[in-house]
């Protein structure tokens, strides 16, 4: 019996065009659809012509992204694999399905609306006012807790260890999409909540050419090829810096991720990557991004490590509700779930 992953048929009855849920533009085609088993879901093209580098597919990086979630017990939104019918063309379209994971009764707000209404100036200041500090700050003044159907990792009780979470999946997958519109607060009950993670597939090399990760070594990849959408002082930072960045901001929240990453063995991935459809990744795809994911592993134990030799405690224990938003604004020089990305 085949262990690899399901592969979903969606048809024309399922399509959902009686009010869908809003959903965000993107490069990629996405519809709606009600599925007899998993419900409300949305499917997204693996490729479109519209991609800047051609041939170049997302929809493995999506699954396999959201599998190592689950090795880290990470809330985020489940994606399958998926073919769609196109009446149209009168043929199946490869892709990923994310099923919808709100409760019903729940109002999502993207991120930078909510960054709006917690951070003055913010929408003046952007981009450079998008930094790992602003989006800790206002999940930490809203008092912005877990999703409440979500199994906490101990010591994890609130979003903004969550979210460090969240940079942690990026750093260690080189996810470079965790835009202002990639991640989303759910307001329900008289709470706020964070949403699941969702829209993986710009990590892992997602968007990178065949030749490219052919030609170069995963473990000699720079980071800083692959800009995450934060900024500081600087400019533009890479997905590793993000997670530093937050590491010193809750650097318990950080050290509980860093071990979770820490456990993960390479067995584990590489069973993720066997039961990958052929036709849906290439051996060179999977090759770079499993030698990624060691590559980026071992930068974030060597950056923690660093630390422990030249502080104590690990971190500096500096909390991100002790930082004046507004000052800290003026210092810097600065698709999916509901689903948009």
């Amino acid at each position: 019996m085949s262990n690899l992953f399901l592969i979903y048929q969606l048809t024309e009855e399922m399509r959902v065009v009686d009010r869908p849920p809003e959903q965000r533009k993107g490069v990629l085609n996405k519809s709606w659809y009600e599925h007899p088993e998993l419900g409300l879901c949305l499917f997204k093209a693996a490729t479109s012509p519209r991609m800047p580098i051609p041939n170049v597919r997302n929809d493995w990086s999506e699954k396999v992204v959201y599998e190592i979630s689950k090795l880290l017990d990470l809330p985020a939104a489940r994606y399958e694999f998926a073919l769609a019918w196109n009446e149209e063309r009168q043929n199946f379209i490869e892709g990923s399905l994310s099923i919808y994971c709100l409760p019903s009764w729940f109002e999502s707000i993207a991120g930078g609306d909510f960054l709006t209404s917690s951070i003055r100036d913010y929408e003046t200041d952007y981009p450079s006012s998008y930094s790992v500090e602003n989006v800790l700050i206002a999940l930490a003044q809203n008092e912005v807790g877990c999703p409440q159907n979500w199994a906490e990792v101990p010591g994890i009780d609130r979003a903004t260890d969550l979210f460090v979470g969240y940079l942690a999946l990026d750093a260690v997958c080189t996810g470079v999409d965790r835009h202002p519109n990639n991640w989303e607060v759910m307001l329900g009950d008289g709470r706020l909540d964070l949403v699941p993670s969702f829209d993986h597939g710009s990590s892992l090399g997602g968007n990178l050419s065949e030749s490219t990760r052919a030609t170069i070594a995963a473990s000699n990849f720079d980071p800083n090829l692959m800009k995450s959408a934060f900024w500081n002082n600087a400019g533009r930072v890479n997905p590793i810096q993000a997670f530093e960045i937050a590491a010193n901001l809750y650097p318990d929240a950080a050290q509980i991720w860093l071990e979770r990453l820490i456990q993960i063995d390479s067995d584990q991935i590489e069973a993720i990557f066997d039961r990958v459809p052929s036709e849906r990744i290439t051996a060179t795809n999977a090759k770079f991004a499993q030698d990624l994911l060691d590559a980026n592993r071992d930068r974030i134990s060597s950056y923690f490590m660093a630390k422990q030799t030249t502080e104590s405690p690990l971190l500096s224990d500096v909390r991100a509700t002790a930082i004046d938003p507004i000052e800290q604004q003026s210092d810097s020089d600065t698709d999916d779930l509901s689903l948009g990305g």
